[in-house]
Order: structure tokens, then C-alpha cells, then sequence
């Protein structure tokens, strides 16, 4: 072969490795070649994380055949992606589909860390239906008895519930009992014979001691005298007109309008006996002036707030004893407060009042008003704040700093849906990105992230009554007077 001919390979196959060799070290820097730019660009990618297993991934349409999690992972990795706008899609069979677009940058990896995925049709347990009675005296003709749900309100320990119930025959009895779920069990708390036309739910007052509700408070009202009663399950046959025993240890002049069991303790109360609010000690037969001038008060653990009469609000710490002044309202004349509620971890403090005006606090801040306010819910790390609108809007107000698949910055907001009035329960999903709200017999839920659309998937139910919780399996307590069922929504019924 001629010197020349084998100089020229040399140059030639020199100048391929040479290629190659850059080729392999721009691919390793994440470069790949777009075809429509005709040159070398960074990629991208993307992190999906889904709770669903075995979902389809679809990037523009295209099934992703080895898009699949791992064994010990819920997360999908899309890499060397090219920068561009692109559809992702989510699906699995029976189940909403979630979608979004989405931009991928160069040298990023654009993340989704909470995707969800409700069945069509999801699972559903019956937990109480009213049954017609038949009446137990043999020496008397039997009679039919109807009974029907009037409200009811889940512990915290999710093995049982408190349910009220009416049962009607020749006389109407309203009862108060404690269901076990698993077993149906019932534990009566109290009885009434209810007046011709008189209606009575002592669920909205209750005063739980502790998750089992070992020691519940409930009031009555009788010719606009309330009274506050005290069953307990180690005497459950027993019931204590409370505040009686109060007012006659202690000797007050003035009847108790509010009671509520002291954190952890028991025969220790805390008390709103005509303006004073005070600790009383029954054991010890002690009593503490805590404020004069109350107007009403809230407790939370050991973080006790109130409102007075010249519209001060304060915070008090059971522990340290300390008094911390929040500010004044600026209301009209007789204005009714709806709600009061203190924050999951007590920072805040909110108030909403029959005007539809609503005020937040935390000590050291200056509070903040807003208007037109119907519904509210805290996250449960006292982070945001979700609320629906007198204009329909359901929206998220940041209490602070968020860095999670997006940043948001503090004093932020962001929408999450529009044209929903009259919204009539609102809560937060157990992943503090997902929302439950419900309006009439729908109910909603949507994923936090104004990336792109919000998905929001809707689910229809025969009921008008719902209880929202706050757990993994998205549980929502649905009854009507005839039933009562337990809806776990991220769960599919396998039965259909």
C-alpha cells in the first residue's frame, strides 16, 4: 500500500475516533442531537412519583412501553429528554387519568412527586343501616319502629363512631352512641323522649377528653337554660350534669355558657362562667381566673385563644402560663362569629364571622383580614391555607415558604377552581398536596400544582351529609337517614 493511501486512513480513522470521542463525551454530559435544530443540545428530564401501582405512562400520546417503577420505588425516571413542551399522561384502567403539559429545560429534572390516581369506582363499605325494630314486649301487640341517622362524627382512634339516631313508633327517642366499625357494637351514651316536633343533635357540641373519647361532654337547652353533661365509659350508666357540680362547689352567681375538658386531665375544666373565663380543679377544688370580658373562647392541646368583648383577641399556653395580646377587631356592631379554629400545630388562629369576613393571627405578625370568605381549612404542617370564595373560587393562601415540585414563596396564592359556590365542606388530603371538597352529593379532588392544568377528579355519591378526613385512603363518612357508609376513595372496589 502506498505511503499515501496509508496516511490518509490514518487522518480518516483519526478523525472518526476523534468524533466518536466527543460524540461519547457530549452524550455523557447529556447532550443529544436534535434533529429539527441540526446541532448538539443539553437534555432534560423528568421525575414521576404515583401511588397507583403498575400505571401507563404516555409521553405525547406515545405509550411508554419500559416507563415502569422499580420494585423498591413508586417513581418513574424519563430521561435524555429534548428541551420542548410535552404531554404526560398517566393511566391505568378504571381509573381517572391525570395529565399534564409540561416543559422540560435543559440540565433539569422537572419533578411530580404526588401524582394520585382515583378509580371510577371506588371502595365502598356499608357501616350502619337503620333497621325497622320490632318491639321486645311479648304481653303487648308488636310495633313498629323506624329508625333513622340524625348526625354523626368519627373518633380519632378510626375504630369507632359517634352516631345519633331517632327512633319513632307510638313516641320518638333521640340516642347518642358510640358504634364500634368493626364489630357494630354500641355503647349509649344518652337517651331522650323528644317532644311532638322537636328536633335535637348533640353531635356539633361534643367535648372529647382524649382519641377514644374516654370522657365526652354534651349540652342540652331547655327553656334557654343550657346545661353540660359528662359521661364516661368506666361508668357509662351514670351521666353528671357537670356544670350543676361546678356552680355548686365553687358557688358561682353565674351560669356556664362554654365547657371544656383541661389537656389530659381529669375533673380539671376550663370554663365560661357569665365574662370570666377560668380553670376550675375538682379534685383539688381549686379555681383560676385566667381573663374577664370573654366574649368565647377555643382550645387546642394546651394553646387556649378567645375573642373579648371589646374585640381583643388573645393566646394563652396552659404550660407556660403566658398571656400573648394578637390584636384588635375592626367589626360591625353584633357581629356573630361562625367559626373559630386554631391550626393544627397552634401557630394560627382563625376566625370567620357571619359576614363573611375572616381574620388570621399568629404572635408577632400583624393579622391579616380578607373578605367574602366562606369556607377555610388548614394543612396539617401549618403551611397553607386553603378557602373558598363568595366569587366561587377555591383558593390557596401560603403561610410560608413552600419547596417541594414548585417554590412558593410566603404570602402567595394560587387558584385551584372556579365557578364552585356554595361549596359546603373543604379539606386537606393526607399528602398535603391533594384537596377534598364537596358540593351537594359531588365531591372533588384535586392536586395542588397550577403547573399546566390542575387535575380535578369528581366522584358522584346519593348523599348530602359528608364528613372529610384527612387519612391515606382519602376516607369520606357519607349518611343519609337511612344509611351509612365509609368511601375510601384512592381504594377501588374490586366488586364491581
Amino acid at each position: 500500500m502506498q505511503k499515501n493511501i496509508r496516511r490518509l486512513i490514518f487522518v480518516l480513522l483519526s478523525f472518526i475516533f476523534i468524533l466518536a470521542a466527543l460524540f461519547l463525551v457530549f452524550y455523557s454530559w447529556g447532550y443529544r442531537w436534535d434533529k429539527e435544530k441540526f446541532r448538539f443540545v443539553s437534555t432534560g428530564g423528568l421525575y414521576l412519583r404515583i401511588s397507583n401501582t403498575k400505571p401507563k405512562i404516555y409521553l405525547n400520546e406515545k405509550y411508554l412501553k419500559k416507563a415502569t417503577t422499580g420494585l423498591l420505588s413508586s417513581g418513574i425516571f424519563l430521561s435524555d429528554l429534548l428541551p420542548d413542551d410535552y404531554l404526560v399522561q398517566v393511566k391505568k384502567e378504571n381509573y381517572f387519568t391525570w395529565s399534564k403539559k409540561v416543559e422540560v429545560q435543559p440540565k433539569m429534572v422537572t419533578t411530580f412527586s404526588s401524582i394520585i390516581l382515583l378509580p371510577e369506582n371506588p371502595l365502598i363499605t356499608d357501616i350502619y343501616l337503620p333497621n325497622k325494630l320490632t318491639s321486645n314486649n311479648e304481653t303487648s301487640t308488636a310495633s313498629n319502629i323506624k329508625e333513622e341517622i340524625i348526625d354523626v362524627l368519627p373518633l380519632p382512634n378510626n375504630k369507632e363512631i359517634v352516631i345519633q339516631t331517632k327512633e319513632i313508633s307510638t313516641t320518638t327517642k333521640a340516642f347518642l352512641n358510640i358504634l364500634n366499625i368493626n364489630n357494630q357494637n354500641k355503647i349509649e351514651i344518652y337517651e331522650k323522649k323528644l317532644a311532638k316536633n322537636e328536633n335535637l343533635n348533640l353531635i356539633p357540641t361534643l367535648k372529647f377528653l382524649d382519641e377514644d373519647a374516654n370522657s365526652i361532654i354534651f349540652s342540652l337547652t331547655v327553656n334557654e337554660a343550657t346545661n353540660f353533661y359528662l359521661w364516661q365509659r368506666v361508668n357509662p350508666e351514670e351521666i353528671q350534669n357537670i356544670s350543676q357540680v361546678i356552680i355548686n362547689q365553687f358557688k358561682l352567681k353565674n351560669p356556664i355558657k362554654k365547657i371544656d375538658f383541661y389537656p389530659n386531665l381529669e375533673n380539671k375544666y376550663l370554663i365560661l362562667t357569665g365574662e370570666n373565663l377560668m380553670i376550675v380543679d375538682l379534685n383539688k377544688k381549686e379555681t383560676k381566673k385566667i381573663f374577664s370580658d370573654v366574649k368565647d373562647f377555643v382550645r387546642k392541646d394546651y394553646a387556649l385563644f378567645w375573642v373579648d368583648n371589646k374585640n381583643a383577641v388573645y393566646s394563652y399556653n396552659l404550660i407556660l402560663n403566658s398571656l400573648t395580646p394578637l390584636g384588635v377587631l375592626d367589626l360591625p356592631k353584633n357581629a356573630v362569629i361562625k367559626k373559630m379554629e386554631i391550626s393544627p400545630k397552634s401557630d394560627y388562629f382563625a376566625l370567620l364571622f357571619d359576614d363573611d369576613s375572616f381574620y388570621l393571627f399568629k404572635a408577632g405578625e400583624e393579622a391579616k383580614k380578607m373578605e367574602g370568605i366562606k369556607l377555610f381549612a388548614f394543612s396539617f404542617d401549618d403551611k397553607k391555607l386553603a378557602y373558598s370564595n363568595d366569587k366561587g373560587e377555591l383558593k390557596i393562601y401560603y403561610l410560608s415558604d413552600v419547596n417541594r415540585d414548585v417554590i412558593y414563596k410566603k404570602g402567595e396564592e394560587i387558584l385551584i377552581d372556579e365557578g364552585v359556590f356554595g361549596l359546603e365542606n373543604l379539606n386537606w388530603f393526607a399528602d398535603l398536596m391533594h384537596l377534598i371538597y364537596q358540593k351537594g352529593k359531588n365531591i372533588y379532588f384535586a392536586e395542588v400544582d397550577n403547573r399546566d392544568k390542575i387535575n380535578i377528579f369528581k366522584e358522584s355519591f346519593d348523599f348530602n351529609n359528608f364528613i372529610l378526613t384527612n387519612n391515606k385512603s382519602g376516607s369520606i363518612w357519607a349518611w343519609r337517614t337511612d344509611l351509612l357508609q365509609k368511601i375510601d376513595l384512592v381504594y377501588e372496589n374490586l366488586n364491581k
